[in-house]
């Protein structure tokens, strides 16, 4: 399993990952700077609320199909050079499959890092008079890691069983779509939209008040019955991969 991880490591050179990482990174950092480029006080004094619920809607339309174009890339390397067969022989498939998996999650976890620490980034250089809320900003690195996570995992599914890589690319791409859209509907069509649980799992949510055209930020407990949902589904994308992985045809 090292061996398998390790032959990872070394694949991803000069697959352009750091480019992609550094692309995502500067949109989320510009959408930020943007989304803060008029500050008051009363902007100040709910800062962090702020960040911490415009956060996950971004989440929703841009991470689904980085996702897609990480998996895509990690997997591209077996299709284009056809390799695969190659690689089952000398490395047990159970192994070259969870190697795959750990190093997208590991890529992952260092983004849902980068957005924390660009929480912390803002809040100040732009001087938030509101306390650091710690229990929220944890509970939206876990959130966030775990629905990453288990759609980077879905996406390495089809990324290894289609050779086209344009069809997991297009199923991101809805994704993103999809899951924005859902949040407009009912919370009951919205929860069984994977894509929608950087939202669904949030702890910040708006509230709008038309007569006073103000807007506030309401605190809310992590949802348990989300949280388990996303769970079992990130247990069962690991245990239906590496089973659709031992039985793939190469």
């Amino acid at each position: 399993m090292i061996a398998a991880f390790h032959t990872e490591l070394k694949k991803m050179r000069r697959r352009h990952f750091p480019l992609l990482m550094l692309c995502l990174y500067g949109f989320l950092f510009l959408w930020c700077a943007m989304d803060f480029r008029n500050v008051d006080d009363a902007a100040r004094a709910s800062g962090y609320f702020s960040m911490l619920y415009s956060l996950p809607t971004i989440n929703t339309v841009v991470f689904p199909l980085f996702l897609a174009v990480l998996a895509s890339r990690i997997w591209d390397t077996e299709h284009k050079g056809n390799t695969l067969k190659l690689l089952c022989t000398l490395e047990k498939r159970g192994n070259i499959f969870f190697a795959k998996s750990l190093i997208g999650t590991l890529l992952f976890a260092v983004t849902a890092c980068f957005e924390c620490l660009l929480i912390l980034f803002f809040g100040k250089k732009l001087a938030f008079t509101q306390p650091l809320p710690v229990t929220h900003l944890i509970s939206f690195f876990v959130t966030t890691f775990l629905t990453g996570t288990c759609i980077y995992l879905f996406q390495e599914i089809l990324s290894f069983f289609f050779d086209n890589q344009i069809i997991p690319l297009a199923l991101g791409l809805i994704g993103s779509f999809f899951g924005l859209f859902s949040l407009f509907f009912s919370e009951t069509f919205a929860q069984f939209v994977i894509w929608s649980y950087f939202c669904q799992l949030a702890t910040v949510h708006i509230n709008w008040d038309p007569a006073a055209r103000t807007v506030s930020y309401l605190e809310s407990p992590l949802s348990t019955g989300h949280l388990l949902v996303i769970l079992i589904l990130l247990v069962l994308a690991g245990i239906i991969g590496t089973a659709l992985f031992e039985r793939k045809d190469v």
